[in-house]
């Protein structure tokens, strides 16, 4: 790492050098232009100074943020171990902590959707198996009328089971 920076260094350092000649150079066309009285492209060149001056701020700029963290890496190199264990130790502990809270979610979705499950499905369906079950004991035992059973079945359900239990505990009392 800190070879890039560097070579990145040297670069912005070249770039400098050459924007600082382009500078100079429109500030000499300046000059001449100034002497010939062209005061129109005269005023084009010392804005073009004034760009590049700009641009030699910023890449000076560039070269202080590199310094420093050139400076920064090479005191980090000293404690990389110690960053490196303080590293692995976090990530280790947020894992987990991702882990523990995937889990928690997991159990509060199986909760809620047991909760929404609707109940007149389970009804009917187990009012089925009963009735196939009495039946079976039935044929069975040599019981079976066909006329009961098949009225039963041609019965509409109730679309709330309640009540239909509260009509079948009412015609038991």
């Amino acid at each position: 790492m800190l070879d890039k920076l560097h070579e990145k260094l040297g670069i912005l350092e070249k770039n400098e050098s050459e924007i600082q000649k382009k500078a100079a150079v429109e500030f000499g066309r300046a000059k001449e232009f100034a002497r010939a009285k062209n005061r129109k492209d005269a005023l084009q060149c010392l804005k073009r100074k004034k760009v590049l001056e700009k641009q030699i701020e910023e890449v000076g700029s560039f070269r202080v943020r590199i310094r420093n963290q050139m400076m920064i890496l090479q005191g980090a190199n000293a404690d990389e171990s110690n960053a490196m264990q303080k590293a692995n130790s976090i990530a280790d502990k947020t894992v987990f902590e991702i882990n523990e809270q995937r889990i928690q979610e997991a159990l509060s979705s199986i909760g809620s959707s047991a909760a929404n499950f609707d109940d007149h499905e389970s009804v009917t369906e187990l009012e089925e198996l009963e009735r196939d079950k009495l039946e079976e004991q039935a044929t069975s035992s040599g019981n079976y009328n066909h006329s009961s059973s098949s009225r039963n079945r041609k019965q509409p359900t109730s679309p709330n089971p309640h009540k239909r239990r509260e009509g079948k505990q009412a015609a038991h009392a």
